[in-house]
């Protein structure tokens, strides 16, 4: 009799066992939500990281602005060299084969043989170790004036021997653009060019018609 009621039992227990493995369980579960991360939550790690290698590569025009620019170290002058500041820790030093500097007001100031006119009329070199003063007419043949180390010496066209006889410098008035001045019409037919450099000048006999 015992045996029957724990047979009884058991085959009770096996009939709740197959009812309960018969009900889908997904059916119990609720079903959760997709994530959505809100817009004021921090990023993962992972997704800066990834937005960080899609940005674009800096333009090369834009790395050159970016890049600072050397500043030259006036103090640093001597007649032929140059020196510059990279402003990145280093320093570069430039040489040149001929003075590229000279000494204005006390100071080494850069070449430049261009001409302007100076306060009292005269055609003179911006900045040059020759300083020649060409005059705005030529009087008396006289046309120009070099001072170098505090010694002058004056130039002047006495005249021109031909077949027509001695011919004098016409009184002309003078012309000059960047570093060269001219007479023009000094004789007949020709034209006087001067050109100026740091040390020196460079004159030119241009016949601008043969009559001969």
């Amino acid at each position: 009799m015992k045996n029957r009621r724990w047979y009884r039992y058991f085959i009770q227990l096996m009939v709740v066992a197959l009812i309960l493995t018969s009900i889908p369980m997904n059916g119990l579960a609720e079903t959760a939500p997709p994530f959505t991360p809100s817009p004021n939550s921090e990023q993962s790690p992972e997704v800066e990281k990834k937005e960080e290698k899609e940005l674009p590569a800096p333009h090369p025009d834009q790395l050159k602005k970016d890049k600072p620019k050397p500043t030259e170290v006036v103090e640093e002058r001597t007649e032929t060299e140059k020196v510059f500041d990279n402003n990145d820790g280093t320093f570069t030093k430039k040489v040149y084969t001929e003075p590229i500097h000279t000494e204005k007001d006390g100071k080494l100031e850069e070449v430049s043989p261009k001409l302007v006119e100076a306060p009292d009329k005269k055609i003179v070199t911006e900045n040059t170790k020759l300083k020649p003063a060409f005059e705005k007419t030529v009087k008396d043949g006289k046309y120009v004036q070099f001072t170098v180390d505090g010694h002058k010496i004056q130039y002047e066209l006495m005249g021109a021997n031909g077949e027509k006889g001695e011919i004098k410098p016409s009184p002309v008035t003078a012309t000059h653009e960047d570093n060269t001045v001219w007479y023009k019409g000094i004789f007949p037919h020709i034209d006087l060019k001067s050109t100026t450099f740091n040390e020196n000048v460079k004159e030119d006999f241009v016949l601008r018609e043969y009559t001969g």
